[in-house]
């Protein structure tokens, strides 16, 4: 009888999931500086404009946006997929070391 095997490319697991990792790195980075030239432009743009823009970006900001949620999302897969491969690694090393007790 023949068992089925999965095959996993551990490496690429692993390169999609620093991939994720650099991305969320330069979001967060690019998000920041957004951020912070908005509240910089306070002293130039002084109006009822200027408050309600800000309101709104606040709640895009920190609120339950679609850029917070994509953000906490690929988070969550970063972290699964890491997971992932660890343990096909675990399960890959323990069917070597099996492999290597058989006579």
């Amino acid at each position: 009888m023949v068992k089925p095997y999965i095959y996993a490319d551990i490496t690429s697991i692993e390169r999609t999931a620093s991939a994720i990792g650099w991305f969320l790195k330069d979001y967060s980075r690019l998000f920041g500086e957004m951020n912070d030239s908005l509240h910089s432009m306070s002293s130039s743009w002084v109006s009822n404009d200027y408050t309600r823009f800000m309101q709104q970006w606040k709640l895009f900001y920190r609120g339950n946006s679609i850029g917070v949620g994509m953000r906490r999302d690929l988070y969550h897969y970063k972290a699964y997929l890491e997971y992932a491969a660890s343990q096909y690694k675990k399960c890959q090393n323990n069917a070597y070391d099996r492999a290597s007790k058989l006579k």
